[in-house]
């Protein structure tokens, strides 16, 4: 039941991945940080060749690499784009200073549950929930 979940997990983020990377190669391309051919659009404004090296470049990695590797990599993708997302988003709102504390005591909070005490309320435990609340507070207050 599980491999049938990963399955379905993969496909639609594979899909997601297709439909938004020939616009991040377009993007890059009018910055002149990929050759000007990503530029090319077709006549209803779709970068056709951006959108060809995507295709090319996604079935490339379906074909060659194995299943739990794509899954890996799926995983780790979607978790960085989530925090860069989320970094972007604090320093747009709260700035520098907001980030700097975020970033802290996010640590803070991460390092404390991976290596803390094994009981629910754990002194480790507790500390980690005042990290994410002065990280909360930091972000409130900092707007």
């Amino acid at each position: 039941m599980v491999s049938i979940g990963e399955l379905i997990v993969l496909f639609v983020v594979t899909y997601m991945c297709f439909l938004a990377q020939p616009r991040v190669f377009y993007a890059l391309s009018m910055h002149d940080l990929l050759p000007r051919r990503f530029r090319d659009l077709d006549e209803h404004g779709t970068p056709w060749f951006a959108t060809l090296w995507t295709g090319l470049l996604l079935v490339a990695c379906g074909a060659l690499l194995p299943f739990s590797t794509l899954a890996n990599a799926i995983s780790g993708g979607v978790c960085v784009a989530f925090n860069l997302v989320n970094c972007s988003l604090i320093v747009m709102r709260g700035g520098r200073v907001a980030l700097v504390a975020f970033n802290l005591f996010s640590f803070l909070a991460a390092v404390l549950l991976q290596h803390g005490g094994q009981g629910l309320l754990a002194w480790s435990r507790i500390a980690s929930l005042a990290c994410s609340i002065v990280t909360l507070l930091a972000l409130v207050t900092a707007q």
